[in-house]
């Protein structure tokens, strides 16, 4: 038996369960149970359908059963192989048709035994497979202020002596329960009013609709400068041979993160004998994908708005000699939902699509392109390629 920790409460694991028998007085079925395996139990759970026996562990009497609390949330058959790592052990608990299995309370010393023992139970009783909880905050959900309260004053399935305790300790421990109860329920009134929450509510609701951005992406954020990303895409796409094992380059496209080559087959060509690093993708087709280094993001700058951006872009366009093809969207909405707070927020900016095809190689070559580019605010370039000779460049641009 094991003390284990969800969130800020404390459990106990690895008890021994049982079905309770009828209407028969569930101490004298534990103590009779305990009887019966030798007196080897000194503690036990009572409840309505079950009881389980455990053994003394100091600082466990009176914290509830992790196995009951799941079985009262789970009333379809479970079987869960959780890792409490701060007691360096593995626990198997199964439950069906809200009860806790008579070997449903498991603590195993490692992952493999957690494993072998919970297919077992998966077997014997007809349960999904086990689900494996990363994190024992998962297991159970977080209970509300009110029932937080309950579980203090009258916890669920407690650790209980299997001697009961003598009636003057009962009366007394009722007593500081209502006292204890009493004051918890005072300190609840007067912290946790109707008007605290409303308020509470109305400055969340406040604070979502002063900063929106927050909750839409920002790419202009994340890529690096312009002119590095183009430099990284040229320099990728220029350092690949036009012709490598007698299979020809068909097409280059770079995203800044990765560079796909595609390779055409020719009458020089081996299927036995792909371009480095290449598979094939079709009968005539070889591919390889490569990963470029990671480059630190631009420095953010405020955004300026839609009309200077297209402005800028369409001028730029025209002193180089390029066909700019430029479509803005509508600008995003979403609704945000927290607690009891529903709230539709739209992107305080527009998002366009621009694209430039048939760029000179002489043009895409130039840093000063990308440096042009990169000179305004919210631009993002997405692909530059080189498909049969003929570049292209694909970008996103934002403005207010």
């Amino acid at each position: 038996m094991r003390i284990v920790r969800v969130g800020p409460r404390r459990f106990v694991i690895g008890l021994w369960w049982q079905v309770a028998e009828g209407r028969k007085d569930r101490r004298q079925q534990a103590n009779e149970a305990n009887t019966a395996t030798g007196n080897t139990y000194t503690r036990c759970v009572l409840l309505e359908r079950q009881i389980a026996l455990g053994e003394t562990l100091r600082g466990a009497g009176g914290l509830p059963s992790l196995a009951a609390a799941i079985a009262r949330e789970n009333a379809a058959p479970r079987c869960i192989i959780c890792h409490f790592a701060a007691e360096s052990c593995w626990w198997v608990c199964a439950v069906k048709d809200g009860l806790v299995a008579a070997e449903g309370d498991r603590v195993c010393p490692s992952e493999e035994d957690a494993l072998r023992h919970a297919d077992e139970l998966r077997q014997m009783l007809a349960l999904p497979l086990a689900e494996q909880v990363c994190d024992p905050d998962n297991l159970l959900p977080a209970p509300s202020l009110p029932r937080r309260a309950a579980a203090l004053l009258m916890p669920y399935a407690p650790l209980r002596p299997l001697a009961p305790p003598c009636r003057m300790l009962r009366r007394v421990g009722i007593a500081l329960l209502v006292l204890l109860g009493a004051l918890l329920f005072k300190s609840i009134d007067s912290f946790r009013t109707d008007s605290d929450i409303s308020l509470f509510l109305e400055a969340r609701r406040a604070e979502l609709l002063a900063h929106p951005e927050r909750h839409f992406p920002r790419p202009w954020l994340e890529q690096p400068p312009v002119e590095d990303w183009g430099a990284a895409c040229l320099t990728g796409i220029l350092g690949v041979p036009l012709s490598d094992q007698g299979w020809d380059v068909h097409e280059a496209v770079c995203n800044g993160k990765t560079l796909t080559l595609k390779w055409k087959f020719s009458s020089s060509a081996s299927f036995l004998h792909l371009p480095e690093g290449a598979t094939l993708l079709t009968p005539t087709t070889a591919q390889r994908e490569m990963t470029l280094n990671a480059l630190p993001p631009a420095q953010a700058r405020p955004l300026v708005t839609r009309d200077e951006v297209s402005r800028t872009l369409y001028e730029l366009a025209r002193v180089l000699g390029l066909h700019l093809n430029l479509a803005w969207k509508d600008k995003a909405r979403r609704e945000v939902r927290e607690a009891q707070i529903a709230v539709t927020l739209t992107a305080p900016w527009h998002t366009g699509e621009f694209s430039v095809d048939a760029v000179p190689s002489m043009t895409v070559m130039d840093r000063d392109l990308y440096r042009a580019l990169g000179s305004i605010p919210g631009i993002v370039l997405t692909s530059l390629t080189l498909a049969d000779g003929v570049w292209k460049i694909t970008g996103l641009c934002h403005g207010i």
